[in-house]
């Protein structure tokens, strides 16, 4: 047992060591935003509309959780520059909102984050889209 504590060390540093080099060439992973609280249902009563993209799916999904979870009518509007609420769909759908670090995401890469007091649920593809909601849904 105490032949196998160096080598246990040692296998701690190499993984610090991995991981301390995996968010320098990802400054993105190593800088979280601080957590920002958004109501999205109050007393029965909408507090952000689901703004669309061009994705139906995703859209109606949520929609259906949100209700289940609250008992309120969702609003879905189209998404307009200015307006605020949940940003759900393709980048290319939302060619007004500032996004950075968007263009690291992959074929099912999706983002979630609060700005500018929107929820974005958004992605390159229908495909990361969809993981953005269920992925939301999961953590409600």
């Amino acid at each position: 047992m105490r032949s196998e504590i160096p080598w246990l060390v040692f296998f701690l540093l190499i993984l610090l060591g991995l991981q301390a080099q995996l968010l320098a060439e990802e400054p993105h992973l190593s800088t979280p935003s601080p957590a920002v609280h958004i109501t999205l249902v109050k007393a029965g009563q909408t507090r952000m509309p689901i703004l669309a993209g061009s994705l139906d799916d995703p859209i109606g999904e949520l929609t259906r959780y949100l209700k289940r979870i609250s008992g309120a009518d969702i609003d879905v509007a189209v998404a307009r520059k200015g307006t605020k609420g949940i940003y759900v769909g393709l980048v290319a759908d939302f060619p007004w909102l500032p996004l950075r670090d968007i263009e690291a995401l992959g074929p099912e890469g999706f983002l979630i984050r609060s700005q500018n007091g929107n929820l974005l649920l958004i992605a390159h593809e229908a495909t990361g889209v969809q993981h953005a909601v269920t992925t939301f849904l999961h953590h409600l």
